[in-house]
């Protein structure tokens, strides 16, 4: 898998954003300054070429997770409660594209490998 690019949006001339997406390679961008008003772009432009997109906030940081939380469990609880939280992972709404917010000011772009190009 490649490295994910980095972009700063102070930097980003104007359009800039939409060609990016246009590439369909997962990226990160930094200096974010109003989250909201990023975001709603990315999925207009998302809608604008049918794609589905699904936000979902996670910090790099955390705390303690589900998974975190098995260890403290006895073995045969620890099975059943692994194949529990697979399982809820995976029947999460499908999307072509995933927004990750990282913090106040980081995003990072990440397309579903069906929809990226080869």
């Amino acid at each position: 898998m490649a490295n994910a690019r980095t972009y700063f949006q102070s930097r980003l001339p104007p359009g800039e954003l939409a060609r990016i997406l246009l590439r369909h390679e997962r990226f990160f961008l930094e200096n974010v300054g109003d989250m909201s008003e990023t975001v709603a772009a990315i999925q207009q432009h998302c809608r604008a070429h049918g794609l589905t997109s699904r936000v979902r906030k996670q910090p790099y940081s955390p705390g303690l997770s589900g998974w975190d939380l098995l260890f403290l469990l006895p073995n045969w609880i620890v099975t059943l409660a692994a194949a529990l939280l697979s399982a809820s992972a995976l029947a999460g709404p499908r999307a072509d594209l995933i927004i990750t917010l990282r913090s106040n000011s980081l995003l990072e772009v990440c397309y579903r490998r069906s929809t990226a190009r080869a």
